[in-house]
């Protein structure tokens, strides 16, 4: 998402992305063929490592003047150790996260933090906070900026999606939006969810997203005997007209680096009830409770059921703060001409 935000504000005339997956899944495929982008899917890494490399090393030697690695930990830096030994000039290393689940992976993530100065010319980061995990000192921060009018709020969406979502009127809608796995926290979802209901009775809980731990997180609402009350729609393209049928957005990371929906919601307007794992740096709105996950599930009901739920516009205070993506869009494609000049 951060990618395509940005790619839609530059001018295709002198910036081309192309694309280097892992996976087949990609909904924006005719729309990055209209730009001129081409495709490339490769291999999983962890699954057929030498196959990816050579894969990856086939693609890198198309002639590129820049690579632009989007990652959350340190573990899978292949690309750039193969766009040097290419020859590609500009090479960006990009962190997205502060943390990793799988614990175990550590090291290799501190092996890779020490020695990827020596590697990629640039280091970016969505915050401070992922700089600091990622690389320790010495990046810049591109902040994860949305189209502020795109997501302004509009009643007549909110009135239209509510129906089709079987919303009752004056109910609660929450919605999560993000890849369902672990780290995003749907199960602690489920276990506030249940509070909340047996608090209110009109209450409506929806997913927006995909995931590996999507099968347990619906297993876990039928057992939780409010499955009833819990919807899953799946990746959406249309994310910045169905937020508005949301009262509440529900974010309960384990951790994070710059989510871009905390962005898209205090565009809408929407209250958020989050983690103290999202930086503060990304909360401007009134209307935003961070709480920690240790307080439990009736400290986080509480917060939910006491959210003022009134749109509040702070779409000011985010221009200010550099989430306007006309403005960081400008200055990212900026970064790549000069780049591209220097090469």
């Amino acid at each position: 998402m951060f990618l395509m935000n940005m790619y839609r504000n530059m001018d295709h005339e002198k910036i081309v992305f192309d694309f280097l997956l892992q996976s087949d899944q990609n909904l924006y495929r005719e729309e990055l063929e209209s730009y001129g982008s081409r495709e490339y899917r490769i291999p999983p890494y962890y699954r057929h490592p030498v196959k990816n490399r050579a894969a990856l090393k086939k693609v890198l030697e198309n002639g590129y003047s820049i690579i632009h690695v989007h990652g959350n930990a340190l573990l899978y830096i292949t690309p750039i150790l193969y766009a040097e030994k290419a020859g590609i000039p500009c090479r960006i290393m990009h962190s997205h996260s502060t943390s990793m689940y799988f614990k175990w992976a550590l090291p290799y993530h501190n092996f890779n933090k020490k020695r990827i100065s020596k590697h990629a010319t640039h280091r970016f980061a969505c915050s401070d906070e992922a700089g600091a995990w990622m690389f320790g000192s010495d990046y810049t921060v591109i902040r994860n900026a949305v189209d502020l009018d795109r997501f302004s709020f509009r009643s007549d969406l909110r009135t239209k999606y509510r129906r089709e979502l079987g919303i009752p009127d004056g109910g609660l809608a929450i919605g999560q939006i993000g890849r369902i796995d672990r780290v995003k926290n749907q199960s602690f979802t489920l276990d506030v969810f249940k509070e909340v209901v047996s608090r209110r009775n009109d209450c409506r809980l929806i997913f927006v997203g995909e995931g590996i731990a999507e099968e347990t997180v619906r297993n876990k609402a039928r057992s939780l005997g409010i499955e009833d009350r819990v919807q899953f729609l799946g990746v959406r393209t249309d994310v910045s007209s169905l937020i508005n049928a949301f009262d509440i957005l529900m974010l309960p990371s384990l951790f994070e680096g710059l989510p871009v929906v905390m962005i898209e919601a205090q565009a809408n307007g929407l209250a958020v009830v989050c983690s103290t794992a999202v930086p503060e740096v990304c909360a401007f709105a009134p209307n935003i409770n961070r709480l920690s996950l240790e307080l439990g599930t009736a400290a986080w009901a509480d917060a939910i059921l006491a959210a003022d739920i009134h749109r509040t516009d702070c779409r000011k205070e985010l221009t200010q703060a550099g989430f306007d993506i006309r403005v960081e869009a400008r200055k990212l494609q900026n970064f790549y001409l000069s780049a591209a000049r220097e090469s």
